[in-house]
């Protein structure tokens, strides 16, 4: 019988922990997309200031840095991934219930 009570805490911790860790990404949801937003809003304004300044190299004949050109090119794929992920997060707000503590998903 205490081996049934052993494994009865086991499952029962088990399902507790990964319960608690999605209701808290789904309480948490419309926050953390607003501030994946308003990052992405900071990251393309570097990457517009940063392409502006390579613009203005270029026209007094300076050749700018690999390492620069390679942080342009990166951040502009990241502002592409967070556009994804923008969507996606804005189709799950539409999807929660009970005031933002249960998904429709559940």
């Amino acid at each position: 019988m205490e081996f049934l009570g052993i494994i009865w805490d086991i499952v029962k911790g088990c399902c507790w922990n990964c319960t608690a860790n999605a209701s808290s990404y789904i309480r948490h949801l419309e926050a953390n997309v607003d501030a994946l937003s308003q990052a992405k809003r900071e990251l393309d304004s570097s990457c517009k200031d940063v392409g502006g300044r390579i613009e203005q190299a270029l026209e007094a004949d300076f050749v700018p840095r690999e390492q620069v050109k390679d942080w342009l090119a990166t951040s502009e794929q990241k502002v592409k991934e967070v556009d994804s992920l923008l969507q996606r997060g804005e189709k799950e707000k539409a999807k929660l219930c009970l005031g933002g503590f249960c998904s429709q998903n559940c």
